[in-house]
């Protein structure tokens, strides 16, 4: 009899039965029959023919084919994949690598196994303007003058003193310094001195800041002699005599080899003549 696969499974009644009076032994044929009836029943019926790209599938109870792989065939993975950020949906927990939380804004801190949250300012981490505290062995090159007062007052003769200001060493210090000033305008600074060295008056000013107790000094070197500007609110005294406030006020030497010696008795805006070589006047 014909095979009925793989329209529907053989059985030992459809297939042919070896004759007892054949070479071979009967069972022997019989147990080749019944092995191709146990793949038939394996694979299962169904008429589909094999192509590329496909695979055979069960379609039914009993039944096979030849098809495409579907997303059904597919299990769910249990465990990580390899792919792009995009193919990456929910919240991914603290526990598998996450932060636990669905949005977050600005620096964040762990919790440490639940999610993460956002970072407070001034609690968790000091703002880049505010105050850092340390040890000395943290601070490294040059602090800026400017981070000092401002540098107000800050100059080569003055030295940062713990009242938080800059001031010129008592007398002068070792560290008073001579200057040739010659041209016809010359700045001054504390803890300075200057000798006029031009044919023709020099005029110099007193500086805007000047701490108290800081010392400036003013000789004649030249036939030009020197005067000495002040700014907005300033003053000079000598004895009795003050100089008129403010830019219209100034001293000034009458002979070349003139000289004063003036001290900062009220910050920024007063000085005295505490000693002084020849005659000078006060206007």
């Amino acid at each position: 009899m014909a095979s009925n696969f793989p329209v529907s499974l053989d059985s030992t009644t459809n297939l042919p039965t070896r004759a007892t009076s054949d070479a071979i032994p009967a069972t022997d044929s019989n147990d080749k029959r019944d092995a191709l009836i146990a793949v038939e029943t394996k694979v299962g019926t169904g008429s589909s023919t094999p192509v590329v790209g496909q695979y055979l599938r069960g379609s039914a109870a009993g039944a096979s084919l030849w098809a495409a792989i579907v997303a059904a065939d597919v299990p769910t993975l249990n465990q990580n994949t390899a792919g792009t950020a995009s193919n990456v949906t929910g919240t991914v927990a603290v526990g598998n690598g996450g932060t636990g939380a669905t949005t977050l804004t600005g620096l964040v801190k762990g919790t440490g196994t639940t999610a993460m949250v956002a970072a407070t300012a001034g609690t968790d981490y000091v703002l880049p303007t505010g105050n850092i505290t340390g040890t000395a062995a943290n601070i490294t090159g040059n602090l800026a003058v400017t981070n000092l007062a401002s540098g107000t007052g800050a100059s080569a003769t003055t030295f940062w003193r713990g009242d938080g200001t800059w001031a010129t060493p008592a007398g002068g210090g070792g560290g008073f310094i001579w200057n040739d000033a010659t041209g016809t305008t010359q700045a001054l600074l504390t803890g300075n001195g200057y000798i006029a060295d031009n044919a023709a008056q020099v005029v110099m000013t007193l500086p805007a800041t000047a701490t108290l107790g800081s010392v400036i000094e003013v000789a004649g070197g030249a036939a030009g002699g020197w005067k000495i500007a002040q700014n907005a609110g300033q003053t000079i005294n000598h004895g009795s005599v003050a100089s008129t406030a403010g830019t219209a006020g100034y001293v000034s030497s009458n002979n070349r080899c003139d000289a004063v010696r003036l001290l900062c008795v009220v910050a920024n805006t007063t000085f005295t003549i505490i000693s002084s070589v020849g005659t000078v006047t006060l206007a």
